[in-house]
């Protein structure tokens, strides 16, 4: 691959950078990999750098480039929020320099004006610190970001190579499919530490005003009942035991092999007890975020909350009342199942079990649409195949306790 400054790009089977050629065919810098794809050495022209790891993460570099100072000082980063260093000080707390940066990463340096030397601001970039944008090691020969699985360019906020992880595209999110945008390009809020998804790294202080931000809304619109936790648990539990795998391996569970024949192979006891209620209608996630109701389900009365996006957005009350019949619904824009006050009190066990199965194991575990089960050519294609999901589960799990029979009898 060449670029618009006439430099030669080369790539490996893994799509990992292994050799930069400048004008002239000149080699810039050679990049060499382990099997998992770690990088482990680095060679430019002015030195050769090998990258140390334990447990899958780097814990020392060793470069043959580095002089030893006559006399070595301790200093300390300060970094933003973003995980990009900012100020580096020395034992006493005084600054030794400063840098800044343009939102997807570009490098502020020295200009006399908003930045001085006098403020220690550089006019090159080098102080010493190799880790520059949200702590992505900078390679001074490219200019390019090391962002371990792939190479960043900051000047186009786009990474050089496609996102390795095919899991990172999201159909509820259509900017994950461009395979080189960096962090969905929010880089003001969210960061790629690995190359291969957006993630974020919240304060403690950020965090904190989360919890409030939940607690004010649970005191707001209200939280489950212990009387709608109860009746979620059991229905959970109730589904767990309705798609039970024997022991005895000549018997087999119908309603755990029609799940498994239809739907898909995700495994219907682990995506079920992967389902949990939390108290209320809002919660945070694992990195310390409000997110728009418990983890996995949440009581659909409220009207806070919405299934959908953009302008198909919907709130979740009215939702129901467009669909009486329904109790639960899933949302795989935010991976949430919306429960009603139908689940919790005009539904049996029974009933409140096979609607589990249907929101858990067709969509949220296996990611089926209602309307892949619809008849061809049907005007309701949601609707309808909502239905002969629902028949298929009543048909084959029509018991809280699993029938199980003989292998030899369903092969006949």
């Amino acid at each position: 691959m060449q670029d618009q400054e006439d430099r030669q790009f080369t790539f490996n089977g893994d799509n990992k950078q292994t050799e930069v050629k400048g004008i002239n065919d000149s080699i810039v810098g050679r990049y060499f990999y382990d099997g998992e794809g770690k990088r482990v050495k680095k060679i430019t022209n002015t030195e050769m750098i090998v990258y140390v790891y334990s447990n899958g993460r780097q814990i020392a570099e060793y470069s043959t480039g580095a002089t030893p100072p006559a006399n070595p000082t301790t200093n300390y980063t300060a970094t933003d929020m973003l995980g990009s260093p900012r100020v580096l000080t020395d034992s006493l707390g005084n600054v030794v320099s400063r840098r800044d940066f343009l939102p997807f990463g570009e490098e502020l340096y020295a200009d006399g004006t908003h930045r001085s030397v006098a403020g220690k601001y550089s006019q090159t970039g080098q102080d010493g610190v190799r880790q520059r944008f949200t702590g992505y090691e900078k390679d001074l020969e490219t200019g390019l970001d090391f962002a371990l699985a792939r190479m960043y360019e900051n000047r186009y906020g786009r990474f050089t190579a496609i996102d390795p992880l095919l899991a990172s595209g999201k159909s509820a999110n259509p900017q994950t499919f461009n395979r080189y945008v960096y962090v969905l390009n929010n880089p003001l809020l969210l960061t790629d530490p690995t190359g291969l998804q957006a993630a974020t790294d919240l304060s403690e202080k950020e965090k904190e005003a989360n919890r409030r931000a939940v607690e004010e809304v649970n005191n707001a619109a209200g939280a489950f009942t212990e009387r709608d936790t109860t009746r979620f648990e059991e229905a959970r539990d109730n589904a767990v035991r309705m798609v039970a795998e024997p022991a005895d391996k000549s018997l087999i569970n119908p309603c755990r092999e029609a799940i498994l024949k239809t739907f898909g192979n995700a495994d219907p006891v682990t995506a079920l007890k992967e389902l949990v209620a939390t108290g209320g209608i809002a919660a945070l996630n694992t990195e310390g975020r409000v997110v728009e109701g418990p983890q996995n389900v949440f009581n659909g009365a409220t009207t806070t909350y919405y299934l959908g996006s953009g302008s198909n957005a919907q709130l979740a009350r009215e939702y129901f009342k467009d669909h009486p019949r329904q109790s639960a619904v899933h949302d795989p824009n935010t991976g949430f199942i919306f429960l009603s006050k139908e689940f919790f009190s005009g539904r049996g066990d029974l009933g409140r079990a096979q609607d589990t199965l249907h929101e858990t194991l067709v969509h949220r575990a296996n990611g089926r649409k209602d309307s892949e089960f619809a008849p061809t050519n049907s005007k309701n294609p949601t609707t309808e195949g909502s239905l002969k999901i629902n028949e298929i589960i009543q048909r084959n799990c029509g018991s809280l306790t699993p029938l199980f029979k003989k292998r030899e009898e369903d092969k006949k």
